[in-house]
């Protein structure tokens, strides 16, 4: 019995997280591959999740033992009418909120009826586990841990094993399969519990136990210690979606490490857990919000951002774990850390981009997180976990890095020469070296850890705008006017005079590779750019032109007419297309002289721009003897074997060059361009071009792997 309760926890724990990654994959070409659509999807699946919880508490205390099983039965195999999933979203191109409630309506449409369904079946069955006869019934959280072991793997199956192998169709189909192997071992789970329920020979069908009502005080701890965790899983994929890529994997891999946190938290290594947790968190909250991917290379910054994730979630699902009722009230605890997990997606996808005018809540819920724990008994406590020696070392090393780290993070956002340096020093050292009580504490963490790098940031901006597609500022530096998405510079101006403003730098600067492209293809009728940024292309423009701007964000509109000048300064005639460039693009036959590709959010890869159906849109769009330019530059990825693949399968001409930013005004940058015929693109060899390297991979809509391109 033990190993049937088992299997069925584990399955539909696989199958309630393997749809996630599935269905945000879905959807995302249709928003621009904006790292807001996995915040948005979970938010929905959280919120999912809690009313499954909510109809198992209902069912588990007002229903009796012998009928409850087989109504859920009839519930559970109602939403094999709806499989298998399918999900049209259109969305309208309008901004603010408009896109977050598309995708969520989307979501609701398509999987909201077996997604719910199946996030009952892992309290119910527990449920139903404790109302049997056997021995280890009155502890049934055994299979909570069993749920989450299901619920990681489901997670990690996805990036590794399903994203890379199967297509979207057939991932489809194969989880429906798996809906219905669920339905089949619930259904004998049932059976069971109708076999050996302790009250199954009572005359009168036996109601379930209610047990005493648990405190509010209480309720709202196990509220608070749901909220952090989730709400710092959600904060960490944001933030490594928008500088690295928005892909599953980047999702799936905090995602599963939260689920860790709560098998290892609920299993009998959860004490010690939260003590080593609790006595790593200082070192590893600071690493993680000061270390940058450019300085250690991609994969420690990534690594660090899970570290943060897994000591967040071992703290609080630790002090959840130590806090679990009776498994009379095990609906009703589930239910509460449901709610919790709900507000956490709530406050991260909807309430947040609207109060802050930048990302504060990565910051602020870090700072949560370490209030939670700076307590100096707390630590010294967790010291007891380690050996005498390798306990002084890291003590050692945990209470000099910290405060090193803050100093020359928060250094590096001042002004060189501000006296400011000297106060900022005391404010970091002098509490740090005092740490006394919670409520310092918490405050200290507050002020560095969560508000001052982002009130420097906002300070330093002359322009900020919060969008489902990401944070732009625009910052003026001497005459420099920059725009700025995440941490990326996505368009510059020269504002010293008239005639610098007119002039084109940066990525487009005359002496990197875009010049040489422009010097071959300049002069064509109808120029197209997927990606508007401050519009500084249009500066090569020429009277009897057309520049057409595809742009998905219409705070990007704004801002490149409102704060820059080049989409008026240009005699070309401009236009702009609102929407994601491919599916703007796509129906456009022959226009384009030159197509120019320069849409990446942040340093992030939007991967549906890239994939070889991508590819045969853009060629279509151009003209015969047309180009597409593709801007590569990159900290984190490496997309020329990407590029390479898709030449080589479509047949067509492909050349790079990598720019040395050497002349004034201009930054390195590394483009590649893609013709039909080689002749289009020969001319380019006389500056430097050359073909790009053998190692190719081909990307499709249905397959694509970022961790094959990642700079390591």
């Amino acid at each position: 019995m033990v190993l049937l309760f088992t299997l069925t926890s584990m399955l539909t724990a696989a199958l309630l997280f393997l749809v996630q990654p599935m269905v945000a994959r879905m959807v995302l070409p249709a928003f621009g591959g904006s790292p807001q659509v996995w915040t948005t999807a979970m938010l929905f699946f959280q919120s999912a999740l809690l009313a499954g919880y909510g109809y198992t508490h209902l069912a588990t205390t007002r229903l009796s033992r012998r009928n409850q099983p087989w109504l859920h039965l009839a519930v559970v195999a109602a939403p094999l009418l709806l499989l298998p999933i399918t999900l049209t979203v259109v969305p309208s191109g309008r901004g603010g909120l408009a896109p977050s409630f598309e995708l969520l309506t989307a979501l609701l449409i398509g999987v909201a009826g077996p997604f719910v369904v199946l996030a009952t079946s892992g309290p119910l069955v527990q449920r139903w586990f404790s109302w049997t006869d056997h021995p280890r019934a009155p502890d049934p959280y055994f299979l909570y841990a069993a749920g989450n072991i299901g619920s990681i793997g489901g997670l990690l199956a996805y990036p590794f094993l399903v994203e890379p192998y199967l297509s979207i169709g057939t991932q489809s189909h194969v989880w429906t399969v798996g809906y219905g192997l669920a339905v089949m071992l619930l259904a004998g789970c049932a059976i069971m519990v109708h076999r050996r329920s302790t009250g199954r020979n009572d005359a009168k069908p036996r109601m379930p136990e209610r047990g005493p009502p648990v405190p509010w005080a209480r309720i709202a701890r196990w509220l608070l210690l749901a909220f952090v965790p989730s709400s710092l899983m959600l904060a960490v994929t944001a933030h490594l979606s928008t500088d690295v890529a928005a892909v599953p994997m980047l999702w799936v891999i905090p995602l599963a490490t939260y689920l860790l946190t709560f098998t290892v938290a609920f299993s009998r290594f959860g004490p010690a857990a939260l003590r080593v947790a609790t006595f790593l968190a200082p070192a590893v909250v600071v690493a993680a919000i000061t270390i940058q991917p450019g300085t250690f290379g991609t994969p420690t910054a990534v690594i660090l951002q899970v570290l943060l994730v897994l000591i967040g979630g071992l703290i609080a699902h630790g002090k959840l774990s130590q806090d679990r009722p009776e498994p009379s009230q095990l609906t009703r605890f589930y239910l509460a850390i449901a709610v919790g997990g709900a507000l956490g997606g709530f406050f991260n996808s909807l309430i947040a981009p609207l109060i802050f005018p930048t990302v504060f809540e990565y910051g602020l819920i870090t700072a949560l997180t370490l209030g939670l724990v700076i307590r100096w008994r707390e630590v010294v406590a967790g010291a007891s976990a380690w050996p005498m020696l390798p306990r002084i070392t890291v003590a050692l090393l945990l209470w000099a890095i910290p405060p090193t780290l803050l100093i020359l993070s928060v250094l590096d956002a001042l002004p060189t020469g501000t006296p400011l340096r000297i106060l900022v020093v005391a404010a970091i050292l002098l509490p740090l070296v005092t740490i006394l009580g919670r409520s310092g504490a918490v405050g200290l963490a507050v002020a560095l850890v969560g508000v001052f790098p982002q009130l420097v940031q906002v300070a330093g901006a002359d322009t900020i705008e919060r969008t489902f597609f990401g944070v732009h500022r625009v910052v003026l530096k001497d005459s420099t006017l920059q725009l700025l998405h995440g941490t990326t510079v996505h368009g510059t101006q020269n504002v010293a005079s008239a005639e610098a403003r007119r002039r084109a730098i940066s990525y487009y600067h005359p002496e990197e590779p875009f010049g040489d492209v422009m010097r071959i293809k300049g002069d064509s009728d109808v120029v197209g750019v997927l990606g508007l940024g401050a519009g500084g292309i249009s500066a090569y423009g020429r009277a009897g032109q057309t520049f057409v701007f595809h742009e998905i964000d219409p705070a990007v509109v704004r801002i490149a007419k409102q704060r820059f000048t080049y989409l008026t300064d240009t005699p070309a005639h401009v236009e702009i297309v609102l929407g994601d460039g491919r599916l703007t693009l796509a129906g456009i036959r022959e226009r384009y002289g030159l197509l120019v590709m320069d849409a990446f959010t942040s340093d992030a890869i939007p991967i549906h721009l890239l994939t070889l159906e991508a590819m045969q849109v853009y060629l279509a769009a151009i003209k015969r003897d047309g180009v597409i330019a593709v801007n590569i530059s990159n900290r984190y990825l490496d997309v020329a074997p990407v590029l390479r693949g898709a030449a080589d399968e479509l047949g067509i001409a492909a050349l790079e060059r990598r720019g040395q930013g050497a002349g004034e005004g201009s930054v390195p940058s590394r483009w590649v361009v893609l013709a039909r015929e080689w002749e289009t693109v020969n001319p380019l060899r006389d500056s430097g071009w050359a073909e790009l390297p053998m190692a190719r991979q081909i990307w499709t809509d249905q397959r694509s792997s970022l961790w094959s391109v990642l700079i390591r």
